[in-house]
């Protein structure tokens, strides 16, 4: 749509109705009608497309079906308008208050739809950084880690304190958006080859299984999926 199109008509409408300029003529108020209807199916179109996504946009809902009646009540007053000029070209001056009353209708149509289109990039899950909730990304400065809720009471079976191994374990754990460990990997056991560090290391990997996370989320608060690492020191 050609943003100087209306500033430039309103200059001309405000000119005829001043008395500056004669009355339009009947060809000259047909062109101006199709603009008009032009720019109502350039509205109409969006539309259409707001209502195939409209299963992601329940808050918005509303809103369109507002938006929708609107536009309704406009294409009625189009052709009221065409039946109009069809029947007397000589109302030129009530015609011309009629499509400034629709231009501003208009006005307000554009600003719904912009609102919608503010709601539809908040509702969208792919709008802002391209991460879907459920999602399995990398940690970064845009995603806040998941937070483990039971840690302190998840502690690895061992056998007689006097012949425990001693040192860190560290365990990768894959957390889901709900905060639940789906896979887990050793990434630094203990050192050795004993069978008493080898069932350490086992130990360690199974307890970070039953932790359980406050899950990571995006900056704009979506929950994700990580992989993200857990220790354990055995002393």
């Amino acid at each position: 749509m050609d943003k100087w199109r209306l500033p430039l008509f309103a200059i001309f409408a405000f000119s005829l109705l001043s008395g500056q300029q004669k009355p339009l003529t009947s060809t000259q108020m047909k062109k101006q009608i199709e603009l008009l209807i032009s720019e109502r199916d350039e509205l109409q179109s969006k539309l259409t497309q707001y209502e195939e996504s409209r299963d992601a946009l329940t808050s918005a809902q509303k809103s369109l079906e507002l938006l929708k009646n609107e536009n309704e009540d406009l294409r009625m007053k189009l052709d009221q308008m065409k039946n109009t000029l069809s029947e007397n070209d000589q109302g030129s001056e009530t015609m011309l208050k009629e499509f400034a009353d629709n231009k501003k209708e208009l006005e307000l149509l554009r600003n719904k739809v912009a609102q919608l289109e503010k709601e539809n990039d908040d509702l969208n899950p792919y709008s802002k950084t391209g991460i879907k909730e459920g999602s399995l990304v990398v940690l970064s400065e845009e995603i806040t880690p998941a937070k483990p809720m039971n840690l302190d009471r998840v502690n690895p079976r061992l056998g007689p304190s006097w012949g425990r191994p001693r040192g860190m374990v560290i365990v990768n754990v894959l957390i889901n958006e709900r905060g639940e460990v789906l896979a887990a990997r050793i990434l630094q056991g203990l050192a050795g080859e004993s069978s008493e560090i080898k069932d350490a290391n086992e130990a360690c990997l199974e307890s970070a299984k039953r932790v359980v996370f406050d899950p990571a989320r995006s900056k704009e608060g979506r929950r994700v999926k990580v992989w993200q690492a857990v220790g354990f020191y055995l002393d």
